[in-house]
């Protein structure tokens, strides 16, 4: 779990040191996007069971697909250690074994990822019930009112939840549920948190532990968690990962791109050591099948919900659907990667890494005819808006959230084609949200399809659709006229198509929807870098 600095960014996952932030996206994006920027150190990660039953099943899967396992690698150092490891476990000495998991990793690693440790990695370890008000002193530190104000209000003006949503609230119980360590990139410290229960005297079935049952330390869970943990330490040393982060800060889409690669990566090198705990050399798993990884994560998408604690299971689809982006499209992702020459070409892609969520959902944007979207700057528009009109912060929101938001209404389908966007949210009179969102596209007939799929997607959130309204029965989105005003309770809402850019304008009245609508388009475009 990584973070990166999402200033402005609507997400909640961003946050700025890249601690505990495992990386989330608009929702998650939003807030962890703050809290996962370049300041303190929270990486924001799924419950610990979400990991660990994921990459089970996904484990599972892969055995069914097949890879082949010869003779086990070297590193038998770091299999001595881990078997201590398990010694003390058993004794319930459960810090002194974390440790031992910690120095044995630290020698099984270089040879399944072919890089080096170019020095130990410190150990901090912490009391679970220290946890939550640690994560809520490092949101603190990391995101000022104004960046928390951002997330919230960006999720809200987009409809990703409702008005009344705690948004804050709900990223201190992510953070801080079922975490069973992470690594620190600002402080260079493994965090290791201490347990104190005992193994239960006999494990639940595999249905039970999919659906949460607890298991007390689990020494196999432990161990995976500290192999994911300390992938992201390795990288750090080689890769700067704080640096990466400072790159995508203010776009969102950009910071998801990061964390795909960064907890794909990690997934990767936490799934060959599983290969080589069971015999196999580790190198197997590299040579998996992107199409078949990518057909298994599909499968278990309706599963996972049921496989993770209470916060995960009740948090809206973007943050579910964020948060888990990063570990298995970023897994689908790496493979794309290492099936073209295994770890050579991650290390590549570390160095230019990908720029936007696109290239992730499609790899071929970005192994092949490299796609690089378009960066946008919107024209001031405070003077178009008025005294009584405040920016609260700008983002981008990307091909991934986009899909999530339409999901009802031809979601990917809807989304494909994406090219850049750009969005401002506005504060005004009696806390009403406003918002100027600019869009670009492939082509016009994509323009177009996102067009008629958000007019649907809008009508259904100001009631002027039934909420079932969506793409059930019709192939295709409706088409709709280039320029779309729609008006409920003196409040405007319009979509404005030229050519391949579609505007889209809410919350205003009709007369300043006008005005803003004829300065949007003078936006600024070019290539993202």
């Amino acid at each position: 779990m990584i973070q990166k600095d999402f200033t402005n960014s609507p997400d909640p996952r961003h946050r700025r040191d890249g601690s505990l932030c495992h990386y989330h996206s608009l929702a998650v994006a939003l807030l962890v996007s703050k809290m996962c920027s370049h300041r303190e150190n929270v990486v924001l990660r799924p419950a610990k069971e979400t990991q660990m039953n994921a990459a089970k099943l996904l484990y599972g899967f892969i055995l069914l697909v097949g890879f082949s396992s010869t003779e086990p690698p070297g590193g038998q150092a770091g299999k001595e250690l881990l078997m201590q490891g398990d010694q003390l476990a058993d004794q319930a000495k459960y810090t002194e074994a974390l440790l031992k998991y910690k120095l044995g990793y630290e020698k099984i690693l270089p040879d399944l990822r072919g890089l080096n440790f170019k020095e130990p990695v410190a150990p901090q370890f912490m009391e679970r019930t220290d946890l939550q008000q640690h994560m809520k002193k490092l949101l603190k530190e990391d995101m000022t009112e104004h960046e928390i104000e951002l997330s919230d209000a960006s999720l809200k003006v987009f409809g990703f939840v409702q008005p009344d949503f705690k948004t804050e609230d709900t990223l201190l119980q992510l953070y801080s549920e079922e975490v069973a360590g992470f690594y620190d990139p600002k402080r260079k410290q493994m965090v290791l948190i201490k347990e104190t229960e005992a193994p239960k005297p006999q494990k639940p079935g595999l249905l039970a532990r999919l659906l949460g049952a607890k298991t007390g330390f689990d020494k196999d869970e432990q161990k995976s968690t500290l192999s994911h943990e300390m992938a992201h330490a390795l990288a750090d040393q080689h890769f700067d990962l704080l640096k990466l982060q400072e790159a995508a800060e203010k776009d969102d889409d950009r910071a998801l791109a990061l964390q795909a690669l960064v907890e794909g990566e990690a997934m990767l090198v936490m799934m060959a050591d599983m290969e080589r705990a069971g015999g196999g050399t580790g190198a197997g798993i590299l040579r998996a099948s992107p199409a078949a990884m990518d057909f298994s994560f599909r499968l278990m998408q309706g599963i996972l919900p049921f496989a993770s604690g209470k916060a995960f299971r009740s948090a809206p689809p973007i943050f579910r659907e964020t948060m888990m982006f990063g570990y298995l499209k970023g897994m689908v992702f790496l493979l794309h990667l290492t099936n073209e020459s295994e770890w050579k070409r991650v290390n590549q892609a570390f160095r230019e890494p990908p720029l936007s969520t696109e290239q992730i959902l499609h790899p071929e944007k970005f192994l092949k005819e490299l796609d690089e979207p378009t960066e946008i700057e919107l024209p001031p528009l405070g003077d178009v808006l008025g005294a009584d009109w405040k920016e609260v912060g700008q983002n981008v929101l990307g091909e991934l959230q986009i899909s999530v938001m339409l999901r009802k209404q031809w979601g990917a389908r809807a989304a494909a084609g994406w090219d850049g966007d750009r969005f401002a949210v506005f504060s005004g009179p009696n806390d009403k949200l406003a918002l100027v969102w600019y869009t670009t596209w492939d082509s016009e007939a994509d323009a177009k399809e996102f067009a008629g799929a958000y007019s649907r997607y809008a009508a259904t959130r100001i009631g002027l659709a039934d909420a079932s309204a969506g793409s059930a029965g019709q192939p295709e989105p409706p088409t709709i006229a280039d320029r779309l005003m729609i008006e409920k309770g003196g409040r405007g809402y319009l979509i404005h198509r030229q050519g391949s850019d579609v505007v889209i304008i809410e919350g205003l009245s009709e007369k300043a929807i006008d005005a803003v609508s004829a300065v949007a388009f003078k936006a600024e475009k070019k290539v993202k870098k």
